[in-house]
């Protein structure tokens, strides 16, 4: 059985309540309820899907703007990439590229050391990719 994730409707970090007044989130309790309630591990380990992760990512880059990311979170990202088919590593790549314009240094040297690790057998069309859009 699958572990429910309470259903909200978020846009611009809003929350629609119920009487349909709009009441803005603090940025440390929106963080504090994505990690308690692990939304991280059910997005990107538990029950990963192309389209969730895409949907997510203005989620992820809300958290890096308020330096919310660390090493672990990246890795969990990174590793959802691995060994999946090549349209669900390429949805994974395009978030880090997308992460990569908010990421402090040692961020940024973690997923160098990511990519240096690749094998050059696990190399694919979107690896090649992710090493363009990194570098530029």
């Amino acid at each position: 059985m699958q572990p429910e994730i309470p259903s909200l409707k978020i846009s611009s970090f809003r929350i629609i309540m119920e009487k349909k007044r709009l009441k803005t989130i603090n940025p440390e309790k929106f963080k504090n309820f994505l990690f308690q309630s692990e939304v991280f591990e059910y997005v990107f380990e538990k029950n990963f899907h192309p389209e969730i992760a895409k949907r997510f990512t203005p989620i992820i880059l809300f958290l890096m703007s308020n330096n919310y990311i660390q090493k672990e979170h990246l890795e969990m990202i990174w590793n959802s990439a691995l060994g999946k088919h090549e349209v669900n590593t390429r949805v994974i790549f395009d978030i880090i590229v997308e992460m990569t314009q908010n990421m402090t240094v040692e961020n940024l040297d973690f997923l160098f050391e990511k990519i240096n690790a690749l094998s050059h057998e696990s190399v694919l069309e979107s690896t090649i990719n992710l090493i363009k859009d990194f570098t530029i």
